[in-house]
């Protein structure tokens, strides 16, 4: 049967209470006696203090321990596997232990622990990968930009697969169009799904709309392997191919018939001192209304400075590309970009 804990409590002091008026009824002599010789008052005071009271607490802890037995522990009960979310935002002063308590659990059934990391900048990814050696049911998802607790613990929610909507308006930058006002919308929509450990696929399907009546259908493909983990080095399978459904229009940007790339690369993302260094470099082939294939090559390195919770950081950002673009098929670029980055 099934008793409330208000119910526990009221015939806990009940029972306390009228232990108390009984032990009171039954000290009566010695109250008699012991105010003979020293007076009423302090009669009163010591035995109540030191027998009546006493008495009071005894009963009730007493009471309450008969009425909070506890059930027996089944023995071969099945205890449910645990996922626990934990979504961190420069945490590295503390994550490491709190991590420690969490697997000391004695739990009778595996937990797994994901920490999301949602934009850290400090040096939580390394203290939690760091970790990961230690602990196969610890997972790390590295979050690129911050977006707040509840999203960080819904990518945690769905950390097998992702998917992304994505609307853009902009020019075509090529001096013809920028001289006729060109401009497209993008429309797409783009699912990451984890395949095994450590690999991870994403593609992108969409269509850019363009305001002088043409389209361009586009659909995108990547393969990623954590090649290195504890270094950040990951190998990279690309894939694009697009066509342009209006292509005689007049010679404002590239738009051919049919183009694809299929590209080899290899990516870094390590933190060093306070630094966080990026890179991505990348060879690949492409093709051109089914033409002849040509040789494309992508490099591209960033460098964040580092910053403290409430200041200004630095991010370089500088890179090669050759590959088809509005500009044509044979459009190469060089850049460099320095940011001045102020969280508020």
């Amino acid at each position: 049967m099934y008793i409330s804990i208000k119910t526990k409590f009221a015939i806990v002091l009940a029972f306390s209470l009228i232990w108390m008026g009984f032990s009171i009824w039954f000290s009566q002599p010695w109250y008699k006696d012991l105010t003979a010789q020293i007076g009423l008052y302090p009669a009163y005071f010591f035995i109540t203090f030191i027998a009546i009271v006493p008495g009071f607490i005894n009963a009730f802890v007493f009471m309450s321990l008969l009425m909070d037995k506890r059930p027996k522990i089944i023995e071969d009960l099945k205890y449910p596997p645990v996922t626990v979310l934990m979504a961190a935002y420069n945490e590295a002063s503390v994550i490491r232990s709190t991590l420690n308590s969490l697997f000391l659990q004695n739990y009778p059934a595996p937990i797994r622990v994901i920490v999301i990391s949602d934009g850290s900048y400090d040096e939580t990814v390394d203290v939690v990968r760091e970790t990961e050696n230690k602990h196969p049911n610890l997972e790390l998802i590295y979050l690129h930009h911050n977006c707040g607790k509840a999203a960080a613990l819904n990518h945690g929610l769905t950390d097998t697969t992702r998917a992304e909507l994505m609307l853009n308006r902009d020019r075509v930058e090529t001096q013809n169009s920028l001289n006729n006002g060109i401009y497209y919308t993008l429309g797409a929509a783009s699912v990451e799904q984890k395949i095994i450990e450590r690999l991870t696929a994403i593609v992108m399907g969409g269509d850019m709309f363009f305001s002088d009546t043409n389209s361009r259908p586009m659909v995108r493909a990547k393969l990623i392997y954590d090649l290195l983990p504890e270094y950040g080095v990951t190998a990279q399978l690309r894939y694009r191919q697009y066509w342009d459904t209006n292509t005689s229009l007049p010679n404002n940007y590239f738009n051919p018939s049919q183009y694809s790339e299929t590209m080899v690369a290899f990516g870094m993302r390590k933190r060093i001192e306070g630094w966080v260094l990026s890179g991505t470099a990348g060879v690949g082939r492409q093709s051109v209304n089914q033409e002849a294939n040509t040789t494309t090559q992508l490099y591209e390195f960033a460098a964040t400075s580092p910053v403290n919770s409430n200041d200004y950081y630095f991010k370089t950002r500088m890179g090669y590309g050759k590959s088809a673009g509005f500009q044509g098929p044979n459009y190469f670029y060089r850049y460099i970009m320095e940011e001045l980055i102020i969280p508020f």
